[in-house]
């Protein structure tokens, strides 16, 4: 496998995880209210579609690096889909996928910051322009399911404990969705890269 640098492997994860979007918005518009909020997770599972066909389509020109970076892509994609069986399991209703996919949105913008920043870093001004792109989609979708949880769990009684917070406590995600609000934060594991990210952007002395 052709040794990738980091901007490449973010690149395949951002594939991966718009890939694995399509997936969760489809299936929170089957779960129960789920068509309710139709227009909206059309539009989201339309924009994750050309995410991910701007992004193969940037990658496909990495000659010698492009297959071990959709081979990353693949795994990024399985991981985020475990992840989907995972947190939802059984559960039936939309308040649970809206909880779910503010917390896939905020992880998704999140990278989506680090490969702008990493791009800037080196120089890629093409990589630059599709974060630029991805990162207003992204907040967007953020903003959109954010808004829409509270309408999702009008009329339902006190929340009961689900077996995904053990999941995301030992994974370093919130464990409640009011973690995430008024402000973006993301989930631990993000964060720190995202550190990283913004020290290569630094200038460098020598």
């Amino acid at each position: 496998m052709a040794e990738l640098t980091p901007l490449d492997e973010k690149l395949g994860e951002v594939l991966g995880l718009a890939q694995a979007t399509q997936k969760a918005t489809t299936h929170v518009a089957q779960m129960e209210d789920g068509d309710r909020f139709r227009d909206q997770l059309d539009r989201m599972l339309d924009e994750a579609e050309e995410t991910e066909r701007r992004t193969d389509a940037l990658i496909d020109s990495l000659e010698g690096r492009k297959t071990a970076i959709r081979e990353l892509a693949r795994e990024t994609k399985s991981e985020a889909e475990e992840m989907l069986e995972t947190y939802l399991g059984d559960e039936e209703e939309a308040l649970d996928g809206f909880e779910f996919l503010m917390m896939a949105e905020a992880g998704e913008l999140g990278h989506w910051e680090i490969v702008r920043t990493m791009g800037k870093a080196t120089g890629e001004d093409e990589v630059v322009r599709l974060a630029d792109w991805a990162v207003e989609i992204q907040r967007k979708h953020f903003d959109g399911v954010r808004g829409e949880q509270p309408r999702a769990g009008r009329g339902r009684g006190p929340r009961r404990l689900a077996p995904q917070a053990a999941w995301q406590g030992a994974h370093g995600f919130p464990q409640r969705t009011d973690e995430l609000a008024p402000s973006l934060t993301l989930p631990a594991p993000l964060d720190r890269v995202h550190a990283l990210g913004r020290a290569q952007d630094r200038p460098r002395g020598g």
